[in-house]
């Protein structure tokens, strides 16, 4: 029986992704100094989502005492927890794939949400064709 060679193996940590909102969960290869970048890719590809900034962001539940590091006195608030794709995340984590048109509450898109934050910006800017520093000749 002839052996077959081994497949050469790049160690990898893996991190579960549920997609509530799409309907599958799937698992995503986390290599030694991959750019947050290319993860996001990878799961725009897997997804068929846009690789927008925005287009979707993950959370995940942290245990007491990392929610509690990050705010103190506040763990409450900390779970869920957002949390940024990085290399650097623990094999076996889950996150969670979210949707902000699924959550509109964490992501005001519509623009009269915006128009409420910055009012300033709803109103058009005057535009003018008149100079901005009149120009004279001296006068001898």
């Amino acid at each position: 029986m002839a052996s077959s060679p081994m497949a050469p193996t790049l160690p990898a940590k893996m991190v579960l992704i549920s997609a509530p909102d799409l309907g599958f969960s799937f698992h995503l290869a986390l290599f030694a100094g991959a750019e947050p970048a290319a993860l996001a890719s990878a799961v725009a590809a897997r997804t068929g989502l846009k690789q927008d900034p925005g287009a979707f962001f993950f959370t995940a539940e942290l245990p007491r005492a990392a929610a509690a590091a990050t705010a103190p006195g506040r763990p409450e608030a900390c779970s869920p927890t957002v949390v940024p794709l990085s290399s650097a995340l623990p094999d076996g984590l889950q996150l969670v794939l979210n949707l902000p048109s699924a959550s509109p509450e964490l992501s005001p898109s519509s623009s009269s949400a915006a128009e409420a934050a910055f009012p300033a910006a709803a109103t058009p800017m005057a535009t003018s064709t008149a100079p901005a520093v009149a120009l004279t000749q001296p006068q001898p």
